[in-house]
């Protein structure tokens, strides 16, 4: 279809040059030669034709520029969306990264003054629970010493002193007279345990500008 109307044009063209399109000596429409018509003709339908391709284009160009319109509509429904899901993704990791998680639980006998090494690291803000223990003993973690007194009936819970994300080696000593025995749990949050985090900057973020 593209090229038809170029093609009317060039044969109409080709009959102008052939000529004798006018009659002089006839009246009326009779001047026009057989010729003449032809061309007319022809230059008629190249006009149609044309008109028609322009038509055409236009509804194209306008489908077009409709389904443009959607396309980016539908985007920034879906950026939104993305952006809602980013920020319940994000609220649900700052959850969980607050969540106490327990990192250690182990039982541990100990014969007095003997001490136990504990097998993992500890950090500020850690809690070490001790159970079960019936008499005395010693948590020592860092320059730190803290008394822990104990009964078969109920547990004690030690929290962690010291500068965010340290690491700290630590140790349970047994200062009573006799062997004694229970269970020692560390609990912590992975967000005790990271260096990069502190609750001031989190609050200092969130405060309007």
């Amino acid at each position: 279809m593209d090229y038809i109307g170029a093609f009317l044009v060039f044969l109409g063209a080709l009959l102008a040059i052939k000529g004798a399109t006018w009659n002089d000596e006839e009246k009326g429409w009779r001047k026009i030669t057989a010729i003449g018509w032809a061309s007319s003709i022809i230059a008629l339908m190249g006009l149609i034709v044309a008109f028609y391709q322009i038509h055409t284009s236009n509804l194209s160009s306008s489908q077009k520029s409709k389904e443009l319109k959607t396309i980016l509509r539908n985007s920034e429904v879906t950026s939104e969306q993305l952006k809602q899901y980013q920020e319940v993704v994000s609220e649900i990791r700052a959850h969980s990264e607050r969540q106490l998680q327990t990192t250690m639980i182990q039982y541990v006998v100990l014969s007095p003054d003997q001490i136990w090494e504990a097998p993992n690291i500890i950090y500020p803000g850690s809690i070490v629970e001790f159970f079960l223990w019936k008499g005395a003993l010693e948590l020592q973690y860092g320059a730190r010493r803290v008394f822990v007194r104990s009964s078969w009936n109920n547990h004690v819970r030690i929290p962690i002193i010291g500068n965010s994300g340290e690491e700290l080696r630590w140790k349970v000593k047994n200062v009573s007279g006799y062997k004694d025995e229970g269970k020692i749990m560390v609990v912590s949050t992975p967000r005790i345990r990271s260096s990069d985090w502190s609750w001031l900057e989190e609050k200092l973020d969130k405060l309007p500008e």
